[in-house]
């Protein structure tokens, strides 16, 4: 995504240009695919820090190619224990289509959706500690 802008028309002439980097649709995306319901995480979305383990960065992980005729948004997601995968990945394309069409004024083509994997809850810290703290039964003699 290095560098690459589409140039958008606006109905105020002779003013200048307005171009859109890959790199803010990427974030709109991001964003819009965090907001739907079912989705746990974006994949690629964390990187690794030194100190406090990962950070979230906007668009990371997302993929989007403008081309003339619209642009393409590849991304690939964990979606929640539970949820009908189908229906989050459909959720996912119809928010990131519009939340990218509404805010930057670019036509989106497709969104491809990959789900990576499922998150599934973890069971609470409390019972863990309570399964490994359990006595011993005395072995019979």
């Amino acid at each position: 995504m290095a560098d690459k802008t589409q140039e958008i028309n606006t109905e105020i002439q002779d003013v200048g240009t307005v171009r859109i980097s890959e790199e803010v649709a990427a974030a709109i995306a991001s964003i819009a695919t965090e907001e739907v319901q079912g989705v746990a995480e974006i994949v690629g979305s964390k990187h690794s820090t030194l100190i406090g383990g990962g950070k979230k960065t906007p668009g990371k992980g997302i993929r989007i190619a403008l081309e003339e005729n619209g642009a393409v948004v590849e991304l690939s997601i964990i979606v929640t224990y539970g949820s009908v995968l189908l229906e989050v990945a459909e959720n996912v394309q119809k928010s990131v289509k519009n939340s990218v069409e509404n805010m930057t004024g670019i036509s989106v083509r497709e969104v491809n959706v990959n789900i990576d994997g499922v998150q599934f809850p973890e069971k609470p810290r409390k019972e863990k500690a309570e399964k490994k703290a359990a006595p011993r039964k005395p072995e019979a003699e």
